[in-house]
């Protein structure tokens, strides 16, 4: 049997549990008296027959960026209000990264919060945006400026949900475990490095390392202060490419990572190059990463000056001039927009 990770929080306890989900709800959920399921049609459409058989309410939504908004939680609001969810009711919410947000975020401030549990199915979502207790919408076209942090009562990790991903949406998951590992985990970097398929022979051994890396800064800055915003490298940029080109979220973050730590480079700030020629053998080793990025400064501008890292005149990002042990640093936007600037426009090789 594999081992569960439990952590404690300010609200509480958090159980991450690698198990069959509907197994897991016939043995242990029933206990809980009201319950409803936030699903992802995307994958109702797939495992409708299995969600179907535990007879709870369920509320559909299609999770693609435009409905990661306000609306779409006004909507699951109604749906609560709809079926009179008791505070002592546990809400399920099934899907990717966006479901896992936006389901956790109604939560959240559903009656000043409720159990609930996140059962990620995409890579992603398991080895990132399920895990910390983030909960986040967009709002005017920005990335993830409304938002809790409210952690679940329960993770569950079912490899099942991963049978019907489609190998592009699987493979964003990759490029959030190799920011991890580069910035807190060299022995997991290493072993991508040596063993590039390593994610397909110890699945669930990679994903509970990968998992464990990200907690222990989780719990050591739980409000994003200070040491958690390491884990945001590559999400300054990743973020504005994500909204403005419509890159995929992994995609995004990886070529984010690249050019954040080539501006730094740039700009003094970033000393050792072999981390960066390292990181891009690795990210071009297991991601269809393009051969050149063309950006317009202008573009992404205005999406940088939005960011939840931006505080005035700096800018929060992230350094690894060791793998394994990134730290952050403060730069002036105006320096950081200049080299960008340099940057745009121009091919910039991935």
């Amino acid at each position: 049997m594999r081992s569960n990770i439990t952590y404690n929080h300010a609200h509480g306890e958090t159980k991450i549990i690698f198990h069959k989900f509907i197994e897991l709800y016939n043995k242990i959920l029933n206990s809980y008296k009201s319950k409803i399921i936030i699903i992802d049609k995307n994958v109702y459409a797939h495992h409708s027959k299995n969600i179907n058989q535990l007879s709870v309410p369920i509320f559909q939504f299609s999770a693609i960026e435009r409905n990661k908004s306000y609306n779409t939680v006004l909507k699951i609001l109604c749906f609560f209000y709809q079926h009179n969810l008791d505070r002592d009711a546990l809400i399920i919410v099934v899907g990717g990264g966006l479901t896992c947000d936006v389901g956790a975020f109604a939560t959240s401030i559903w009656k000043r919060g409720c159990s609930f549990m996140l059962v990620p199915t995409t890579l992603l979502a398991m080895v990132d945006a399920a895990i910390g207790g983030k909960t986040a919408i967009n709002f005017k076209n920005k990335k993830n400026i409304i938002g809790t942090f409210y952690h679940p009562n329960f993770v569950v990790i079912d490899d099942y949900f991963l049978g019907t991903l489609p190998e592009k949406i699987y493979m964003q998951g990759i490029a959030e475990i190799i920011k991890h590992a580069v910035t807190l985990n060299e022995s997991l970097f290493n072993q991508f490095l040596q063993t590039p398929n390593s994610l397909e022979k110890d699945f669930f051994n990679v994903i509970k390392q990968n998992i464990e890396t990200k907690l222990k800064v989780v719990l050591d800055d739980p409000y994003e202060k200070n040491r958690r915003k390491i884990l945001n490298f590559g999400h300054t940029i990743g973020h504005a490419l994500e909204m403005v080109y419509k890159f995929p979220h992994g995609m995004a973050v990886a070529e984010g990572m690249l050019l954040e730590a080539r501006i730094l480079q740039r700009i003094g700030m970033w000393g050792n190059v072999d981390v960066i020629n390292k990181l891009h053998f690795l990210l071009n080793k297991l991601l269809p990463m393009r051969k050149t990025l063309v950006i317009n400064y202008e573009h992404l501008k205005q999406h940088i000056l939005h960011d939840k890292k931006k505080n005035q005149s700096e800018i929060t990002l992230t350094v690894v001039n060791e793998i394994g042990k990134a730290s952050l640093v403060n730069i002036k936007i105006t320096e950081f927009f200049k080299v960008l600037k340099e940057f745009s426009n121009n091919e910039i090789e991935s």
